[in-house]
């Protein structure tokens, strides 16, 4: 016999797709302001069995977008708390119906439906890349602009075809890697943008010594 949470998994089609009708909008977590409801693609970042300095039980959760992460308690006694405990999974995307609070606590979502991604819900604009960390900047509009620097700024014929040899070569790489695990431009073509950012730094700084008369690096 399955269970009442596994046939939640087994609603056909036209069912999953109900639990978000277009009365309510899809929107980025980031977006939400205080009080907001709506429908959210969120990937599950964390879960943690706690207990209150009284005893009382609860899963500490974690959901985050690209630009935007909540973490908030899950309480023994919520609808969700079975769930939770049973189903949801940290690394797994999912789509969530929930209203964004501001609290003393930090931000919350109190949760009214949530299920797994599936297939279907690429039709909607679903992508794993839209719940990971990305720079603030379009990376193709960087890599633009670093291939132009190039064809501009390196005057030496080889050096230059060697550059943007390597650009292109790299160039998948180069609008999707992170610059670090951690603090260090740790999100996706945060590589790029540091090293755009060193670029134009270095540019600048030609410049500047060609303004004052002296011999700029030849480069």
């Amino acid at each position: 016999m399955v269970s009442r949470s596994r046939q939640r998994m087994l609603l056909p089609q036209e069912e999953i797709q109900s639990m978000c009708p277009a009365t309510v909008r899809l929107v980025a977590l980031a977006e939400l302001t205080h009080g907001q409801e709506g429908d959210l693609f969120l990937l599950m970042t964390a879960k943690e069995e706690l207990t209150t300095r009284e005893g009382k039980p609860y899963f500490k959760v974690g959901f985050r977008d690209a630009r935007r992460e909540v973490s908030f308690p899950v309480w023994d006694n919520s609808p969700w708390a079975g769930e939770c405990r049973d189903r949801w999974t940290p690394g797994v995307f999912y789509k969530v119906r929930a209203v964004y609070r501001d609290s003393s606590y930090g931000p919350q979502l109190e949760i009214r439906k949530i299920r797994e991604v599936v297939e279907a819900d690429q039709a909607d604009g679903f992508s794993e890349t839209m719940c990971q960390p990305s720079s603030r900047f379009e990376p193709q509009s960087m890599y633009d602009e670093l291939r132009e620097i190039v064809r501009q700024r390196i005057v030496r014929p080889g050096l230059r075809e060697l550059t943007e040899l390597l650009l292109e070569e790299n160039r998948v790489k180069l609008l999707s890697f992170p610059a670090a695990r951690r603090h260090h431009h740790a999100y996706a073509a945060g590589y790029l943008e540091h090293v755009l950012s060193v670029t134009r730094t270095a540019v600048y700084l030609a410049d500047k010594y060609a303004e004052s008369g002296l011999t700029p690096l030849e480069y």
